[in-house]
Order: structure tokens, then C-alpha cells, then sequence
């Protein structure tokens, strides 16, 4: 009988070893043939997805148009913005009173008490046309006092300038302003007085020259008015505008009862009036004082109006797309002058829906103009206006008697309420 063979169970676990390798590795490779044909994340994922939230931008809102525009892209607002700077706020609550706030706070602080209630009986007190001095220390504002008589109510207007520091107020003229404005960088008040009566001689006839009066100027800090600037042409001057270095004072010349008249500007530094002989409209001045972007929005709108720009000397170039419907109306630069704000309507003239447009100046160069970006509609739109860092646009909007103080964030598009009431008016926090 022959002995058994010893080398036998070896080779039966090296056999077995090798069957299960062999299929280890079939299994990897399968599961890895899997994953390249059907590609999921597991939770081992998450790390990558997080990493790439982190760091990848979010593209900027409204990437697109919402509206029938020209072009078929959009210039994203840029997505880094200077700090948010404190902004002080004036605007008239919906009690008719005047509140101050200075942002980021959100609590409001009442200025004046004497407002009475739109349509109340009896006598009545109300304030109007709020005007903020650029260092955010003085408001002007034109109160109207309403005394109530047997058969009529009898009205006494006048001019005020109120100091936010100390809460006193005082009256500089006692009648109501054609329109007034502080010089930037100054306590200066430019203003024009009423018109006088027999001015217009008849519809369609020429203005009495003799009954043009003067555009006066207010210095709060030495009390004294003086003029600044005659009726050279023989017209009575309102819709007063100062450019931001405050060397020259715009404004409309009065030709007719209705609608805005030729556009004129008075240069404090040479002492020249210069008339352009021709209606801007409603126009704002870039940062630097060197271009003009205006709508030619002269009486009410037609739906044909359009934004455009000129430099004090040079030709005009449109600035807004040529819109197949609807007009566009009101600019405002920004504060670093790279970028231009206005209201643009799709609908009808009186339908009072506005779409708040962006429109970017690359390198701040306004022959490089990039396509318009829509932040959103809103009714009734009122006193669009930059903050002072150029991050957020401030306005009002609403029906009547029920209007808020709206700010829109460019870094994110959205809108926050910031007061209830109407005509804000903007400038640094002192």
C-alpha cells in the first residue's frame, strides 16, 4: 500500500486562494465599470459638492432680460460692491410728517408734528418737496398752512430750511418756490420765488421779460440771500439742478403754462449762462460733471421716449435701447459714474408700472456701453436714487397714500421695505 501524497492540501488552499482573488478582482472592476457608465454621487460626494459652492461664484441675478429688450443678453451688475455706508434718509411719512432715518438702523425718528391728515376738516398743515443737503445737516421744504373760513380756506405758503441737529427751523421766504436746491458741498440754498402774476400775457404768446425774475441763493451759515443768477433771455428759470462739483447750476426756462421749456445752465466759475435752446427734460449729471443723461420727457409721455447722453460739448448718443414698445424716462447715475439707473414703462404711458433698469458703462467710458439689466417692477416709482456707496437704489413706490420706501440690493436683487411714505431724499450720515 502506498503512502498518502502530503503535498496535496497545499495545493488544494493555494487553489482556493487563487479563486478568491480572481473574483475580488472581477468584482472591483465590474463596480468600476459601473460607476463609469452610470456616474452618481454618494455621501462620499459631499466634500466635492461643498467645495464647489464654496468656490464658485453664483452668477449674478438677472442674468437675462424679463422684458422685450433689443438685445439678447444682459451685462451682469457687478458682483462685488464697496462696503454699505450709512445713509441718512428724509422722507415724508404717511402721516405727512417729515422722518429721518439713518441706515443700517432700522428705527425711524419723527422730525415734525404738525401734519395733518389728508382731507381732514379745519385748518391743515402740510410739508412738501423735501431737499437734503448733501452733508445730511439741513433739510429745505416748502410748508403750505391751511386756514379754514366760512366759505374757504385761505393758504399761506413758505420756504423753510430745518436743521436735523438741533430741531430748529426757520422761514426764508413767505411764499410758495417755483423749486430750490442746495449747492453740493455747501449750506447754500439756490431758489427761485413765485411767479409773478401777468408773466404770461396769453397762451402762445411770448413771457413778459420784466416779470422774469432772478434765481436767488440762501446762506445758511451768514443768513443772507444774494441773487446768482439774472434772467438774461428774459425767462422766469425753475427745475433747478446743480452739477456735483457744483460749478454749474441747470434749469428750465420758462416759455409757456404748460410743460417743461429749453434747458439752460449758468457756470459759477466763468459767470456764463448758457442756453441750450432746447427741452432736456428730466436730466441728472455724472459724477465728474463732464455728461448729462436726459429723456426729453417734457410734458407727459408720449411712449417715445428714450435715455440719452452728451457731454457738456459733443454730440448726443442713445443710451437706452431703441424700444419696440413701451419708453424709458428719469436717469440717475451712479455714485462712481460706471453705471446709469432709469425707469423704463412696457405698457402704456398712464398704466404707472415701471421696470427699474441698469445699464453699465464699462470702465465708466459711456461709448462702451453694455446691454441694460432689469431689476424688477414696481408702481408708480418715485425719486429713484443711488446710496452713497453705490450698492443699493432707494425709492419710493406705491399707490398713492399707501407708498414705501423701497431698497433694492444690487449684490443680490433683492427689495427690503425701509419706511412707509413717500419722496426719500439721500445723502451720507454726518
Amino acid at each position: 500500500m502506498s503512502k498518502p501524497n502530503s503535498s496535496l492540501p497545499i495545493i488544494l488552499v493555494l487553489v482556493i486562494l487563487c479563486l478568491v482573488f480572481t473574483t475580488c478582482g472581477a468584482l472591483i472592476l465590474g463596480a468600476s465599470v459601473f460607476t463609469g457608465l452610470f456616474p452618481f454621487r454618494s455621501s462620499l460626494s459631499i466634500p466635492e459638492v461643498v467645495e464647489r459652492i464654496v468656490t464658485v461664484p453664483a452668477p449674478a441675478f438677472a442674468e437675462t432680460p424679463r422684458s422685450p429688450l433689443d438685445a439678447p443678453d444682459a451685462t451682469p451688475v457687478p458682483s462685488r460692491a464697496p462696503p454699505v455706508s450709512a445713509t441718512r434718509l428724509v422722507y415724508i411719512g404717511l402721516d405727512g410728517n417729515i422722518w429721518l432715518l439713518d441706515t443700517p438702523s432700522t428705527a425711524s425718528r419723527q422730525i415734525t408734528h404738525h401734519a395733518t391728515p389728508p382731507g381732514a376738516p379745519g385748518d391743515s398743515v402740510s410739508y412738501n418737496d423735501l431737499q437734503l443737503s448733501s452733508d445730511g445737516r439741513y433739510i429745505a421744504y416748502r410748508r403750505d398752512d391751511g386756514v379754514q373760513l366760512a366759505d374757504r380756506t385761505d393758504f399761506k405758503f413758505g420756504l423753510w430750511v430745518l436743521n436735523l441737529e438741533t430741531g430748529a427751523s426757520h422761514q426764508i421766504l413767505d411764499e410758495s418756490p417755483l423749486d430750490y436746491s442746495w449747492k453740493p458741498g455747501t449750506h447754500w440754498l439756490a431758489f427761485v420765488p413765485a411767479i409773478e402774476e401777468g408773466y404770461f400775457t396769453g397762451r402762445g404768446e411770448q413771457p413778459d421779460a420784466a416779470l422774469a425774475k432772478s434765481i436767488l441763493c440762501y446762506h445758511l451759515d451768514s443768513g443772507k440771500t444774494s441773487e446768482l443768477v439774472q434772467p438774461e433771455r428774459g425767462y422766469a428759470m425753475t427745475r433747478l439742478t446743480w452739477s456735483p462739483d457744483g460749478r454749474f447750476l441747470g434749469f428750465d426756462e420758462i416759455i409757456a403754462m404748460e410743460g417743461r421749456g429749453p434747458t439752460a445752465f449758468y457756470d459759477l466759475t466763468t459767470g456764463n449762462y448758457n442756453a441750450l435752446d432746447e427741452a432736456l427734460g428730466s436730466y441728472a449729471w455724472s459724477p465728474d460733471s463732464a455728461y448729462l443723461a436726459y429723456d426729453r420727457l417734457t410734458y407727459t409721455a408720449t411712449g417715445s421716449e428714450r435715455i440719452f447722453l452728451r457731454p457738456l460739448v459733443g454730440a448726443e448718443l442713445r443710451a437706452s435701447p431703441d424700444y419696440k414698445q413701451g419708453y424709458a424716462i428719469l436717469p440717475a447715475f451712479s455714485p462712481l459714474g460706471n453705471q446709469l439707473a432709469y425707469l423704463y414703462s412696457p405698457g402704456m404711458p398712464d398704466d404707472g408700472m415701471y421696470i427699474i433698469t441698469l445699464q453699465s458703462f464699462p470702465r465708466g467710458d459711456p461709448l462702451l456701453m453694455g446691454h441694460p439689466v432689469n431689476l424688477g417692477g414696481f408702481e408708480s416709482v418715485q425719486n429713484l436714487s443711488w446710496s452713497p456707496d453705490g450698492s443699493r437704489l432707494i425709492f419710493a413706490a406705491g399707490p398713492w397714500g399707501a407708498q414705501q420706501i423701497l431698497q433694492l440690493d444690487l449684490q443680490d436683487g433683492s427689495t427690503s421695505v425701509l419706511a412707509q411714505g413717500s419722496q426719500p431724499r439721500l445723502s451720507t450720515v454726518p
